[in-house]
C-alpha cells in the first residue's frame, strides 16, 4: 500500500527519525528556482537513511535547469538493501536529479528498475532531460536496470 502526504519544506537534513514500516513512497515535488539551495534536490537522499526499507519510491517532480556544483560531500553513501523500484518524473537532468539518480543506481544494492520520464506532469518536451539521462546515467547503469521514457 503506497500513502502520499503532501507537506512544504525549506530544506531536506538527514532525520534522527526512522519510518521502519514505510515501503512504498510517492512524493510531488516543486522546486523552484530561488526559493531552495542547490543541494534541495539531492538531499532526498536522505530518504534511503530516514526509510531504510523502503521499496518503491515515485518522484513526481517539477524543477527548474539548476547548473549548479553540487557539494557532493554533503550526501554520504550508505547501501540500501530494500529498495526495487524508482520512477523520476519531470526529469529535467538538473544537477540535483542527475546526483540523486547517480546515488540511487550506486546504493540500491538489489534495484530491479529505474525509470526517468523527462516529460512528467508539467512538461510537454522532455528531449533535454532525455539527453541529460543518457549522457549521464546510462554510463551509471551496470546492472541495466534503466529505462527512459
Amino acid at each position: 500500500m503506497c500513502g502520499l502526504v503532501t507537506l512544504q519544506m525549506s530544506g531536506f537534513t538527514q532525520s534522527p527519525l526512522k519510518f521502519t514500516q514505510l515501503k512504498c513512497l510517492t512524493l510531488e515535488i516543486t522546486f523552484e528556482r530561488g526559493l531552495f539551495d542547490r543541494n534541495s534536490v539531492f538531499q532526498l537522499a536522505y530518504l534511503f537513511v530516514a526509510a531504510p526499507f523502503l521499496e518503491d519510491l515515485y518522484l513526481d517532480m517539477y524543477c527548474s535547469l539548476n547548473r549548479c556544483p553540487l557539494d557532493l560531500d554533503d550526501i554520504v553513501d550508505q547501501p540500501h538493501y530494500h529498495l526495487k523500484m524508482v520512477c523520476i518524473f519531470g526529469f529535467c537532468g538538473n544537477t540535483g536529479q542527475v546526483e540523486l539518480a547517480k546515488c540511487i543506481l550506486r546504493n540500491a544494492l538489489i534495484l530491479e528498475q529505474m525509470i526517468i520520464d523527462p516529460k512528467g506532469r508539467y512538461r510537454l518536451d522532455g528531449y533535454f532531460g532525455r539527453q541529460e539521462a543518457d549522457e549521464k546515467l546510462v554510463p551509471e547503469d551496470i546492472d541495466g536496470v534503466l529505462t527512459i521514457l
